[in-house]
């Protein structure tokens, strides 16, 4: 992934995102670039709780990103549901229905990897490190 599409994405700059994207020769090519770890742009969005906005324009570019997996099988749905943010769940869900089902290296599809108990104003997920050990 491009490191300015990171710096983009992480804290949340949707018209950046839109920016990057609309100079991208194939910005659908450009949303679905992995790192080494197989995460995507939309793996970066779903992350990071509240940035939705960003989910957004990555998704509109390239739905079919919503489906990618890491290396360890993680998809950004894993990540949006270990986060608690609803919003983010549902786009992605929308964008890849399957997602539902695919199963982590741990074995966990993303509703098992959420804790439905609050740790101050943000949902927490039970013993799930996101992203850096998705």
């Amino acid at each position: 992934m491009d490191m300015l599409m990171l710096l983009a994405v992480m804290p949340g700059q949707p018209e950046l995102v839109r920016q990057i994207l609309a100079a991208a020769p194939d910005p659908a090519a450009f949303v679905a670039a992995a790192d080494l770890d197989g995460l995507n742009a939309v793996h970066w969005a779903a992350s990071v709780p509240h940035r939705v906005n960003v989910l957004r324009v990555l998704l509109e570019a390239n739905p079919a990103a919503a489906a990618a997996t890491t290396s360890i099988g993680t998809t950004p749905l894993h990540l949006a549901a270990g986060h608690g943010d609803p919003e983010a769940v549902r786009l992605l869900l929308e964008a890849a229905p399957a997602a539902a089902s695919k199963q982590n290296s741990d074995g966990r599809m993303p509703f098992e990897v959420v804790r439905w108990a609050r740790d101050g104003d943000r949902w927490t997920a039970d013993g799930y490190h996101t992203p850096f050990g998705c």
